[in-house]
Formats: structure tokens, sequence, C-alpha cells
């Protein structure tokens, strides 16, 4: 499952801006996260979140949460679908505990509400969430 992870100082700048962007996600701090990229393997996912609170690897690393990008999946994606990715990630960090939020209608609202129903569709106009044409 897992391939070559690589540290991604780009996507955690990313996630800062969307937390400090998105009330719903201003809960999260990003010093709990490990943000890196899986450059080997293609998954049918674009990314993953992952609690790690129970993992073998928090003997190296004492973060709770990963968010993992799988490069080949998703390399197609514009930067503003990446960014609304980012943000459906995010939404997995509860507020409190280290059980991941799962999916849920509030959760694919939200995203559709950004992004439109084909935003993960390469080659798909977005909103620029970052930004201001939302």
């Amino acid at each position: 499952m897992f391939g070559a992870w690589e540290q991604a100082d780009d996507l955690q700048e990313l996630a800062g801006i969307l937390i400090g962007k998105y009330y719903g996600l201003s809960h999260i701090d990003i010093n709990d996260i490990l943000f890196a990229r899986e450059t080997e393997t293609t998954p049918k996912a674009y990314a993953k979140t992952y609690s790690m609170s129970q993992h073998p690897i928090q003997l190296y690393c004492q973060k709770p949460f990963a968010i993992v990008f799988f490069e080949q999946s998703c390399e197609l994606l514009t930067a503003r679908q990446r960014a609304i990715l980012m943000f459906h990630e995010l939404m997995h960090i509860p507020e409190s505990g280290f059980r991941l939020v799962q999916h849920d209608v509030k959760d694919f609202y939200a995203a559709l509400r950004l992004g439109g129903i084909d935003w993960a569709r390469p080659g798909a106009e977005v909103p620029d969430i970052l930004g201001g044409d939302q």
C-alpha cells in the first residue's frame, strides 16, 4: 500500500491557506498533519487522509494525521482542482480525537458547492477557492 512517500511542503502551504480561509476548517492545527506525496503507486483515489494514532509510523513521526496526494493519480488535476481536493481531505480531520470524519452528505455538499459536480474530472473548469471567483 505504501510506496515512495516524500514530504510535500507545497501541500502544507496549500492546507494552511485553506484553514485560514474557511471557518469549517478552523479547528485544524496544521502542525498535527504530515503532508506527503506518494510517487509510485496509482490507486483509484487522488488522495487519502490517514489517522496515524494507531499506526506503527508513530514511532518515527509524532503527527496524528497524514494527508497524502497520490501523484500519478492527480497529476492531471489543475492547481484549482488540487485546492478543492485538499479542502475535501482536510474535512476528514476531526474537531477532537483521532477518528477520521467519514464522508457524509454535508461533506459532499461542501465539495460540490465549492467545485461543482465534476470538479475532479481532468481538465474541468472549477472556481478558484483560494481567490475571489467563488
